[in-house]
């Protein structure tokens, strides 16, 4: 079976861990919120037969500021924490803009993802998609046969030769 994968759009990503891990906030912009311990927002996922269920913590982030986008079999969750920050004070909270992306196996069925989001957690349903069955091929002979075959290569063209 696949797995959800943290996903990194560049290759450079690595590498620019280790700045802000170096310079830490300082060198840090607004539109990468991460906590202390990692990625933002924090994110569990559990496995059933039928799908994958995420939730990403998402205190005071208003529904209405949360995106979630599916392409190239990539999930990315963005959205804005809005919020004032004192010039004087101290504040160890995140405001800002915040984006996080994830590699989607091959067995998830893209077109039936789900979201609920409440009480700030975002809920993100990823179903299996059903497993791809082999069927046996019927072999025609003669002129018995019929659909595409029969237009691209046989007895369409055959018919229209004897019709002349």
């Amino acid at each position: 079976m696949g797995t959800l994968v943290n996903y990194r759009s560049s290759p450079w990503s690595a590498l620019n861990d280790d700045f802000l891990n170096l310079f830490g906030d300082f060198a840090r912009p607004l539109s990468v919120m991460r906590s202390e311990r990692g990625e933002f927002p924090r994110c569990d996922v559990d496995e059933t037969d039928e799908a994958f269920l995420m939730n990403l913590d998402l205190p005071g982030v208003k529904k209405e500021n949360i995106n979630i986008e599916v392409n190239d079999r990539v999930m990315t969750v963005t959205g804005e924490r809005k919020g004032e920050t004192s010039k004087d004070g101290y504040s160890e909270r995140f405001y800002g803009n915040f984006q996080r992306s994830f590699s989607l196996p091959e067995h998830i069925d893209t077109e039936r993802i789900e979201a609920h989001y409440e009480n700030g957690v975002l809920q993100v349903a990823l179903p299996k998609a059903a497993a791809k069955v082999g069927r046996r091929i019927v072999i025609g002979h003669g002129e018995k046969t019929k659909g595409i075959f029969s237009k691209l290569v046989g007895h369409v063209k055959n018919e229209e030769q004897r019709a002349v």
